[in-house]
């Protein structure tokens, strides 16, 4: 099942694992950016955020432990979300894992790689690890994260040559970076390897499979077209990402327009178990089993929230919070104010204001983000008064 409306928690990676992981918003786990390099003269003080993941907060891995259903968990790949031992997989549910992994362990220096960016390496462990579960008749869970197809761009040279032959691969008209295509291509090849072998081990009947990106991509590797910019964004290029889902009971071949996010993994992934464990308080995420498998139908209890209060690299990266309710998005601007409401049904490009026309649905979702971030007393930027454009400011 496709959700064409999937989103990462957020527009950067380390903040959307810890979300999905956690079950909670950015604003919620004060993990809202990658690092605090604070940015200088800027009309805003960008908040400090989390670089670590609460080994306090309870994640769907620690969660599956306390259901006395013996699961085995495993991370492989990426991890990113802390450097300390606090912050490990170890130490937050996973048995097998690589530990503090970031995106640069899976660098291996140069283009053209053997195994770029460790793609069957990782596959090959993952398999394995589902191989000795079955062998020892104990239920697992899989986190397989991927450092493709995050830069920099490594590539297997027998893909390469299938792009260097037009008739195999013709040049696309949006995308031209062939490259990066090798390298979407040889993860998509990792990820065929795996579900082949769940086959293979006749588990199709009794596994989940759920496939996500953590940010949208990055403006210089691609083109986003038709969603508006990319990564470090809230607008669409940057958070509403690939969300697949496949297992029993769930529809071959279907498509659901519903907005979905990643921190509903958490809730989900629970209720597929059966469980009657309780949930970690103050979860932000709603189950989406009714839409894998009905036929119980499927109401958003809470908007879809989203909060980036920092500048980035992108002149055009400012301060901004979103919220999402339906079709209907809204975006508020911290450096001058505005706030934007697009329909993303009929402007997926996020090209028309609609804030002015519809006045009332507009502050109803302001209200409700303020309210929102009120809540979770999140982190927000402060004006600085030494910045020129404010008139008397200060100079040292």
């Amino acid at each position: 099942m496709t959700f064409s409306q999937g989103y990462a928690p957020a527009p950067k990676c380390s903040p959307s694992r810890c979300n999905i992981l956690t079950g909670k918003t950015t604003s919620r786990n004060h993990f809202t950016n990658t690092d605090n390099n604070i940015a200088t003269g800027k009309i805003l003080i960008e908040p400090t955020t989390e670089t670590s993941i609460n080994s306090n907060d309870i994640n769907y891995a620690e969660w599956l432990k306390s259901t006395g259903m013996s699961y085995r968990t495993a991370h492989f790949g990426k991890w990113h979300l802390g450097n300390n031992n606090t912050s490990s997989p170890t130490n937050n549910g996973f048995d097998f894992n690589d530990g503090n992994t970031n995106n640069n362990d899976g660098n291996q220096g140069g283009t053209v790689q053997t195994d770029p960016k460790k793609i069957f390496d990782l596959t090959n462990r993952a398999i394995q690890f589902i191989r000795d579960a079955v062998a020892d008749n104990v239920p697992f869970l899989l986190q397989l994260s991927h450092y493709a197809v995050h830069s920099d761009v490594e590539a297997g040279q027998a893909t390469i040559d299938i792009y260097n032959d037009a008739s195999q691969r013709p040049p696309g008209t949006r995308h031209n970076n062939a490259e990066y295509g090798v390298m979407t291509e040889d993860t998509d090849d990792g990820i065929g390897q795996l579900l082949a072998e769940i086959t293979t081990l006749g588990l199709d009947n009794n596994t989940y499979v759920i496939f996500i990106s953590d940010n949208g991509e990055q403006l210089n590797l691609t083109s986003n077209t038709p969603l508006s910019f990319g990564k470090t964004f809230i607008k669409e290029g940057g958070i509403r990402v690939p969300f697949i889902v496949k297992g029993p009971n769930i529809m071959q071949n279907s498509y659901y327009a519903e907005a979905v996010v990643g921190y509903d993994l958490f809730p989900t992934i629970a209720e597929l178990t059966g469980s009657t464990i309780a949930l970690p308080p103050n979860s932000d995420g709603q189950s989406i089993v009714p839409l894998l498998t009905g036929p119980t139908p499927f109401s958003r209890t809470k908007p879809i929230y989203f909060h980036s209060p920092h500048y980035d690299n992108n002149p055009n990266k400012t301060p901004r919070s979103a919220v999402i309710n339906g079709t209907y998005k809204l975006i508020v601007e911290y450096e001058n104010g505005s706030i934007h409401l697009y329909d993303l049904a009929t402007d997926i490009g996020e090209n028309n204001d609609l804030s002015t026309m519809q006045a009332t649905l507009t502050g109803n979702l302001t209200i409700q983000l303020r309210d929102h971030l009120k809540e979770v007393n999140a982190s927000m930027p402060t004006l600085d008064p030494a910045h020129t454009v404010f008139p008397g400011h200060l100079r040292m």
